[in-house]
């Protein structure tokens, strides 16, 4: 094992409090998969550089997971798991495209200040009544997936941070609950790019401009 690898390891294991379970490989490589999580302890993961990404599938999460200020050198995928305490990626940084597929969030989860790269999916999810999903003063990505979203509390994207933004951040609300989210036409214009590619038909795009309209 190189020296490189050695001091990594050792960086990850000092910052990481809990690691419940967890091989070094499986934190060096970001890739925490098929874990039914019970222990009470928090998941402090905050101010690492997680050089291979973070990929998170069919995971049950029972206590807090914090990355704040982290920065994610690849891709962020979280595919079908449940957190049941807050998730807060405060201040992260994704030079990758992240996707959320599939989520229950039993309580809050914050993306305030995080620096988002050009693309990110959030497809699929349920909130519990009493969880929000905040973006205040995040830096938005280029684009952003949105689709298929029906039981979600108020989303505020127009908490996000605009200054410098040369162009408007391309928006897909497939089968979301438009009236539940809170954005404009200054900063934001509605694509049919969808993740599945599923056809929309011209009544379905007008339903989606009409639900913006009212809202």
């Amino acid at each position: 094992m190189n020296m490189y690898i050695r001091i990594w390891i050792v960086f990850i294991l000092c910052n990481c409090k809990g690691l419940h379970g967890f091989s070094q490989n499986e934190i060096i490589n970001g890739k925490w998969n098929n874990k039914y999580l019970q222990d009470s302890s928090d998941e402090l993961c905050s101010d690492i550089s997680f050089q291979y990404g973070l990929t998170i599938d069919s995971s049950n999460f029972m206590y807090d997971l914090f990355f704040i200020n982290s920065i994610f050198n690849s891709n962020v995928k979280l595919h079908s798991s449940i957190f049941s305490e807050q998730t807060d990626f405060t201040a992260a940084v994704f030079k990758d495209s992240v996707i959320l597929r599939g989520l229950q969030f039993y309580k809050d989860v914050s993306f305030d200040n995080a620096i988002f790269s050009k693309y990110a999916s959030f497809s699929d999810m349920i909130f519990n009544d009493n969880a929000e999903m905040t973006f205040n003063k995040a830096r938005l990505p280029d684009t952003i997936i949105f689709d298929y979203n029906s039981k979600i509390p108020n989303i505020d994207f127009s908490a996000a941070q605009f200054y410098r933004d040369n162009v408007r951040h391309s928006i897909s609300l497939w089968g979301t609950d438009i009236s539940k989210l809170k954005l404009d036409y200054i900063h934001f214009k509605l694509i049919w790019i969808n993740y599945s590619n599923f056809p929309m038909s011209q009544e379905e795009k007008a339903t989606v401009y009409e639900e913006l309209l009212n809202n």
